[in-house]
């Protein structure tokens, strides 16, 4: 892993941010402590960069806390990072022409949050003469003015051609928000921290026609926004914040640009924290959005694995907030407060279905997958939950979803499995979830606390009214294990009409051999058919948990062994 360098200046950049020029605009200021460093000892970040249209991307490159990775196109992208900055981490991306990108995330301690971030791909631009100047409308109400020949490259001035690409974004539209750097705070004209209550947000950005990045010396901007509540702040992305910007004709609603990059006019207040947690059913509902509003303006945020969101929002002021849901309407109102909010648990029963969903995610060995995500898709809705350490247990609120969807893709390795349907319902058991692509082929998988196999080599026959499956060795070609089965319907099946034989003399490097082929109680304490397909070319999906008496081959020891397994087969015979 690469390394990202530390910006060891940090201090004499702010020092001389703070100390530059006297304000002339009278403003309300108010007592904000300094604010140390809060330290989150690890968390894990999972966020999805889309365009402005809501389409993925690829070819890019993030970094996040020391760490570097290359991100292919798809929904979602993690990464876990130690001695976190409560108040904001920065991740950074640059795609494949070179552009960079930051976004200030906020992490949970030992907790999933989930972001979603927009990159705006399509931004406006013109071509002038250096020597001509620049009259450039971005609203009705802001404008900005270069005066000719204020552009240079690195030290020297420059003279040719100039390609401006700007962008003002629309700060009450949720996915303008979410393309914006800096988070909602930054550093007043005190030099503390308040929450930015923005009214407008835009960029600028000058190039040559060989895309060298080039500075303007000044420009002038003039907004009707600007104004003794209102100031101009300035997105410094050597450390990620966003910075008043000290101007002596600020009165006159101008200021001076000195440099290229993302700028906002907001008016600063101070902030409280707010906390909340949504459970369904008394499960956790992760990935869901939260959208919080106050005197015109908001922010979206998402619950955590553990169903948790907090925000910073306005001290001192009402607020509602509103949970995103299928078939949920209705937001919370909460007065003002200039304390930190801690909310009772919220648990809607306007949802009028949810699904929660229990089992293991896998990888081709059949070992339980580090790092990787499920994702569920149903009539009304689409979601991509992290999983760490291969365990499956979540809920997800949906409407009247007669089917659901999933799919498991292995973070690690990229490799993904095949779309499985599952039927709605509160307890949705589904046992193994493959991100394996061969494992859209028919498998038999079982294990013990020795090992695991997988038997890919199937060969079903229908006996009267049950199943007969059979499993043959990779290596050695012979049959290794016979399962006998009803599947006349789907569910839990008797145990006394299940038979099973496994005789693998490689199986674990030890051997083994169970021998059930004709008993009617063959120790089974579940047998449980997920998928009954009655097409000719569908599936039949199966789980077990049984203890069962075996004999280790090699070291001759004989007792009862706790064995579990799943299959699927393509319902032919």
């Amino acid at each position: 892993m690469q390394k990202i360098g530390t910006y060891l200046f940090l201090i004499l950049a702010m020092t001389s941010i703070l100390a530059c020029g006297k304000d002339k605009i009278e403003e309300e200021t108010w007592e904000v402590p300094d604010e140390p460093r809060i330290i989150v000892e690890s968390a894990r970040m999972v966020t999805g960069i889309t365009d402005e249209n809501g389409l993925p991307l690829d070819g890019l490159t993030a970094a996040f806390n020391d760490t570097i990775r290359l991100v292919d196109k798809g929904d979602y992208f993690q990464f876990k990072g130690t001695q976190l900055n409560k108040r904001g981490e920065i991740l950074r991306l640059t795609d494949k022409e070179g552009r960079q990108y930051h976004f200030t995330q906020r992490p949970i301690e030992n907790d999933v949050a989930y972001f979603q971030q927009v990159i705006i791909r399509n931004k406006p631009t013109l071509v002038l003469k250096s020597h001509n100047p620049l009259e450039l409308s971005l609203t009705n109400e802001t404008q900005i003015e270069i005066a000719p020949n204020q552009y240079r490259k690195s030290v020297q001035s420059y003279s040719g051609d100039v390609i401006v690409e700007y962008f003002t974004y629309d700060v009450k539209r949720e996915n303008h928000r979410a393309a914006l750097p800096g988070g909602v705070t930054g550093i007043d004209k005190t030099g503390k921290r308040a929450l930015l209550k923005m009214i407008t947000a835009f960029s600028i950005n000058c190039k040559t026609p060989n895309a060298e990045n080039l500075e303007f010396t000044s420009a002038t901007l003039s907004s009707s926004h600007l104004n003794q509540d209102n100031a101009l702040f300035y997105y410094n992305d050597k450390i990620g914040n966003w910075e008043f910007v000290d101007n002596e004709i600020a009165t006159l609603n101008s200021a001076v640009l000195s440099k290229p990059g993302h700028y906002c006019i907001a008016k600063p207040v101070p902030y409280v924290q707010i906390n909340g947690i949504l459970l369904l059913g008394g499960n956790p509902a992760p990935n869901q959005k939260v959208t919080l509003s106050y005197s015109d303006s908001g922010q979206t945020i998402f619950t955590t694995n553990s169903g948790k969101w907090e925000a910073l929002v306005p001290a001192g002021e009402e607020l509602s907030y509103t949970y995103d849901l299928p078939c949920f309407a209705g937001s919370k109102t909460i007065g003002p407060s200039t304390a930190d909010i801690l909310l009772p648990t919220d648990s809607p029963s306007e949802t009028t279905q949810s699904t929660r969903f229990t089992g293991r995610l896998l990888n081709c060995l059949g070992q339980k997958i580090d790092n990787g995500f499920l994702q569920v898709e149903g009539n009304d809705f689409y979601k991509t939950i992290y999983l760490e350490g291969g365990s499956i247990d979540f809920v997800l609120p949906h409407c009247q979803s007669d089917k659901i969807t999933v799919r498991a893709y292995d973070a690690d390795t990229g490799e993904s499995g095949s779309q499985i349907e599952w039927k709605p319902g509160f307890d949705n058991q589904m046992y193994n979830v493959f991100a394996c692509a061969k494992m859209s082929d028919p498998y038999f998988e079982i294990h013990n606390n020795e090992g695991s196999v997988i038997y890919t080599q199937l060969l079903q026959t229908k006996m009267q009214d049950r199943i007969q499956l059979q499993a043959k060795n990779s290596n050695s070609g012979n049959n290794a294990l016979t399962l006998v089965f009803p599947a006349s319907q789907p569910g839990s099946q008797p145990n006394g009409s299940i038979n099973l034989s496994w005789y693998d003399s490689s199986f674990a490097g030890k051997g083994i051999s169970v021998n059930c082929d004709n008993s009617i109680n063959c120790g089974f304490e579940n047998f449980d058919i997920t998928h009954l397909s009655e097409l000719q070319d569908g599936w039949i999906r199966a789980h077990f948990r049984a203890r069962m008496w075996s004999k280790i081959l090699n070291t001759l020891e004989a007792g009862y062994v706790e064995v579990e397994g799943s299959f699927q087969i393509k319902r032919a015979f």
